[in-house]
């Protein structure tokens, strides 16, 4: 074999892995994780619940414990009032990698919807603890204390 032989097999090897890596959707081929995560966060900065939940659920086929796809899928759920379903992705979430604030802070609004404000608080002083400049849930904390009628702790928290 010649040498532009050898690359061109090499060239074709390499498109095939990476054909391989990505994952499908109903609609086609879409992009490797990483773009895809990034398609869904559009997706769900347009409203587009439907749109980011489908994408998600296409990478957790693949990958069931990616725990941005799992975190993102709790979010859409937690949107579209889907709080059962929403609480066992975002526990496997927190599961999966403990020490991400943003899965604590959903765990919080979900514990809030269900007005669970002990529990919801818990979670978002969980998400100072690992991100102090996580303003929304100094925000949120603040909310959960005026409803519990701990206005001083509400005014430290907002």
């Amino acid at each position: 074999m010649t040498m532009s032989k050898n690359k061109r097999r090499d060239n074709k090897k390499k498109r095939k892995a990476q054909a391989g890596r990505r994952a499908r959707t109903s609609k086609g081929r879409i992009p490797p994780q990483a773009q895809a995560l990034s398609l869904a966060w559009q997706n769900l900065s347009k409203g587009d619940f439907d749109g980011t939940e489908t994408i998600c659920k296409d990478i957790l086929r693949l990958f069931p414990n990616n725990p941005d796809a799992l975190y993102m899928l709790a979010l859409v759920l937690s949107h579209k009032e889907q709080i059962q379903a929403a609480m066992k992705v975002i526990e496997k979430a927190i599961a999966v990698r403990p020490n991400h604030a943003e899965s604590h802070w959903v765990l919080g609004l979900l514990f809030g919807k269900q007005v669970r404000f002990d529990e919801a608080i818990a979670a978002y002083q969980k998400v100072i603890e690992l991100q102090p400049n996580f303003h929304l849930a100094y925000n949120n904390l603040g909310i959960m204390l005026q409803r519990l009628v701990r206005p001083k702790e509400a005014e430290q928290a907002f």
